[in-house]
């Protein structure tokens, strides 16, 4: 008996040595490796294409800004450094005598939602954004982003800040346009890795892991205002996430991400989430903060890798009005195989070009007139 009692003492010590070497905690520099690996794997990728629909809203405690979200398509898809992005309506309401789709909304109040996208488009620093409903297109440098940063909720969900890419890749850091108030919504979150480098010092990894539906992951926390559960077996995935409004004020955001599947070697996305929102803390009264208003579900309908060249080549058509403000025109399409694309971004290309031009002539007349200057100081001491 003392033998059986001493052998199953050691399978208990070998066990739990098992275990302790599997859950061996991670740093938070790790973490964030592998979260920046992640996120990599898919933006480094010369093309894809992700396509995702809200197609559920749940009003869950009443209020008077939450809730009330319509089901919508985004899409975004990358070709070398070149984007795309639509939204679309998805929810069908009542048809109006213009043959408009209208949803009634909680109030009462009745709201036009276009079944057609709005898309917008970017390449060689020039955007094009096309209502296809309105039969109008716009061209501008690409500035701000304009609308391309309202699309974007899959990557929110997941933690990864799509905007930075898409910017970077036009030569315009975030930096730059983060003062714009009404990109505040979209450019303020706090996405992963970027918020964690940036408050090392306040996130702590938790020693226990905490099954998030069955699968083990490290808990990183941030008291009082950030707390997610990473799985690290399948990508550093953000499973979940609790955020709120700031420091000891309370929640705003619970994202819950599930079905993840391996897109490409190494690379884990999820292809459902649900997202719920708390009570503003800026409109609603404080006796329903930290209370959930609404709960959202998202699914994922697409993830592709292969180039979609027919998305980066507009064909409106012809009556299409076109706002160019490169070269301060407007003009309706009359060719349908017009690309409204090409003469702004031929423009844009000239113009560039004479300023890269003047600039470098200035570079090198600064440095003929430091040599002149350098001969003669030194002819005097000779």
């Amino acid at each position: 008996m003392t033998k059986f009692y001493c052998l199953l003492l050691s399978l208990g010590a070998v066990c739990n040595f098992a275990i302790a070497a599997e859950k061996n905690t991670p740093t938070l520099d790790e973490i964030i490796a592998g979260i920046k690996k992640s996120e990599s794997l898919l933006f480094d990728s010369s093309s894809f294409s992700i396509v995702c629909e809200r197609v559920r809203c749940e009003d869950v405690t009443p209020s008077r800004y939450g809730g009330g979200y319509i089901n919508v398509e985004f899409a975004l898809a990358k070709k070398s450094n070149e984007w795309y992005s639509s939204k679309r309506f998805t929810q069908i309401g009542k048809t109006d005598e213009f043959g408009r789709n209208i949803i009634v909304a909680q109030d009462g109040s009745e709201i036009w939602c276009s079944l057609k996208p709005i898309i917008t488009m970017i390449k060689n620093k020039a955007l094009l954004e096309w209502e296809v409903e309105n039969e109008t297109i716009y061209v501008d440098k690409i500035n701000t982003g304009r609308n391309v940063h309202q699309n974007l909720d899959y990557f929110h969900h997941i933690g990864w800040n799509a905007s930075k890419f898409i910017m970077k890749s036009n030569g315009i850091e975030l930096n730059q346009i983060e003062s714009e108030k009404y990109l505040a919504d979209f450019l303020n979150h706090p996405f992963l890795p970027d918020y964690l480098e940036k408050n090392k010092d306040k996130y702590r990894v938790l020693s226990n892991q905490e099954n998030i539906d069955g699968f083990p992951c490290w808990v990183i926390e941030y008291p009082e205002m950030d707390k997610c559960w990473i799985d690290i077996k399948h990508g550093f995935a953000l499973r979940k996430r609790i955020y709120h409004y700031d420091i000891g004020k309370p929640r705003k955001r619970e994202l819950n991400s599930f079905d993840f599947r391996e897109v490409k070697p190494g690379l884990w996305l999820p292809f459902k989430q649900t997202v719920m929102g708390y009570a503003s803390v800026y409109g609603e009264d404080a006796s329903i903060w930290n209370k959930v208003v609404s709960k959202s579900y998202y699914e994922t309908r697409e993830i592709d890798f292969t180039s979609k060249d027919d998305l980066f080549d507009p064909v409106p058509p012809v009556g299409t009005t076109v706002n160019d403000m490169i070269r301060e025109t407007q003009y309706r399409v009359s060719n349908p195989n017009s690309d409204p694309f090409a003469g702004p971004i031929a423009q844009g290309i000239k113009v560039n070009r004479y300023v890269m031009i003047r600039a470098i002539l200035i570079i090198v007349g600064s440095i003929m007139v430091f040599i002149a200057v350098w001969l003669k100081l030194r002819n005097r001491q000779v």
